[in-house]
């Protein structure tokens, strides 16, 4: 469990950072340009969130494998998962950074530094983007537990990574053939990790989202 909570973590957790850090300046610069900009970024990410999300994961996962790694015996690379999750990842991001961007856009403070003759990616980075950096890391502390359940259930299906790089949902699809013989515990003990993972992510993010009373924007 924990070489799997290792590799579990690490795919989940970089491939939310960098959804963030995409999807943070799309969002801001949709938000903030407004226009023909925006009308392409949503016009995306509408698309995007049109898939199931699981259904969108699969696809990408097949997409980004190499077909001739999938039929030889070598171990699938980490890059195609990651890069999956992260694609699934940044249209909900770019959601709420464009909803706050455009309340902050109206801001006395941004309106101001605007009439002083601010460029306007000082004001996106210096006057926007502190104001909904709480707002942000509450988001992606719940979207860091999805996306930790969503690689599970990839490996469970058998299209994320192959031993010997265990995580908690291959393992987890591992151990279906001990559960059959009645070895219960090969399968629980992953699954009850990383149910305990998942949660307490989540209550963290709703502790962060409660300090610095944020709400989720949605536009």
């Amino acid at each position: 469990s924990m070489l799997g909570a290792r590799n579990s973590l690490m795919i989940a957790g970089l491939a939310i950072t960098f959804g963030l850090a995409i999807g943070t300046f799309l969002g801001m610069v949709a938000g903030y340009f407004r226009g023909w900009v925006d009308t392409v970024i949503e016009n995306v990410r509408n698309v995007l969130l049109a898939f199931p999300p699981l259904l969108l994961a699969i696809f990408l996962v097949t997409f980004f494998n190499d077909p001739q790694t999938a039929q030889a015996a070598t171990p699938r690379p980490l890059w195609p998962i990651i890069v999956a999750l992260v694609i699934l990842s940044i249209p909900p991001l770019t959601r709420l950074v464009r909803a706050n961007t455009i309340a902050y856009a109206q801001r006395d403070f941004v309106i101001a530094a605007r009439s002083l003759g601010a460029k306007g990616s000082r004001i996106l980075f210096k006057e926007i983007l502190p104001n909904i950096v709480p707002a942000l890391l509450s988001f992606a502390l719940t979207g860091m537990a999805l996306l930790i359940i969503t690689e599970g259930a990839l490996a469970f299906l058998g299209l994320s990574v192959e031993v010997p790089i265990p995580t908690w949902g291959k393992m987890i699809s591992e151990g279906t053939t001990a559960l059959r013989a009645g070895a219960w515990w090969v399968s629980l003990m992953p699954a009850f990790v990383m149910f305990l993972t998942v949660l307490s992510i989540n209550l963290l993010g709703d502790v962060v989202a409660q300090r610095f009373n944020t709400r989720e924007a949605i536009g």
